[in-house]
């Protein structure tokens, strides 16, 4: 029995999980801050993943008889709520997959910080601030990462500015507003962090945003971008937030009069609480 619609109508409410895991012989789940979940009490056999792979793969375009390859992925855009990803291999003869959203839904600060007085202290800093470095670090990437959005997303609707996104995997999905926006992603469009950062910054952003450095990664040009007065928010779950500026962005502007406003030196240290809220401790 395929079970598609259950799992995009789970995927599409806000706040929760963005992704659900089948395998056979046991319930769909979602990974948490706190651990695993079962998203629908019901226990799926192989045929009930094929089935369910199928209907998914209809929806983004495949054939009704095309068969299924034995590991594959593909996507489709659900109108007003993001798009899905499916991920899928074989184990055994039967079916494991992965199906993820991409969401549109960005929450506000306000709906991300635990404290308002946080929110309104980020918006205050972001909306000032046109040089420098805020470093974002927790022990969740989408929790860093969603806060990082909704501060884009405060800067897209009242301010004209470039904002160039370089991530991993894209957190959330964001339209044009005030400002011009460009979003890439590892894999889909960059071979490396580094080498989207250096495509970002052939477009003159206003403000740069790379998700989830790792102690692997090799990003010389963010010290470029940050030397080049670009207002650069960098988020990592591996590397603390004093270590990103001291170690990695060591060429911070000495002032911000040069460049055509404030610089700012910001960690932003996340701890997830419930509903998706965070509590923060931010440290100039």
């Amino acid at each position: 029995m395929k079970r598609s619609a259950e799992i995009i109508a789970y995927l599409s409410k806000p706040d929760t999980a963005r992704s659900v895991l089948l395998a056979p012989n046991a319930p769909p789940v979602t990974r948490t801050a706190t651990g695993v979940e079962v998203v629908l009490n019901v226990v799926l056999d192989g045929g009930d993943i094929y089935d369910t792979l199928k209907a998914l793969h209809i929806q983004a375009g495949g054939r009704e008889d095309e068969p299924l390859r034995d590991s594959g992925a593909f996507s489709f855009a659900v109108p007003a709520i993001g798009r899905f990803r499916v991920h899928y291999a074989t184990q055994r003869g039967t079916k494991v997959a992965r199906i993820a959203v991409i969401p549109f839904n960005i929450p506000s600060l306000a709906e991300c910080c635990a404290d308002a007085a946080d929110a309104q202290r980020l918006s205050t800093l972001i909306r000032s601030s046109r040089t420098g470095i805020i470093a974002v670090h927790g022990p969740h990437s989408a929790a860093n990462n969603t806060l990082v959005y909704a501060l884009l997303r405060d800067l897209n609707e009242s301010q004209r500015l470039v904002i160039y996104a370089v991530e991993r995997t894209l957190t959330y999905l964001i339209a044009h507003g005030e400002s011009s926006v460009i979003q890439t992603e590892l894999g889909a469009d960059v071979a490396s962090l580094e080498q989207g950062i250096v495509n970002a910054l052939v477009f003159d952003p206003s403000v740069l945003f790379v998700g989830d450095v790792r102690p692997t990664d090799s990003v010389p040009s963010l010290t470029h971008a940050v030397g080049a007065g670009v207002l650069t928010i960098v988020s990592s779950v591996s590397i603390p937030g004093a270590t990103l500026l001291q170690q990695y962005l060591p060429a911070a502007p000495a002032d911000g009069a040069a460049t055509g406003g404030p610089n700012l030196r910001c960690v932003v240290e996340v701890a997830p609480r419930d509903h998706g809220r965070c509590a923060l401790r931010i440290t100039e």
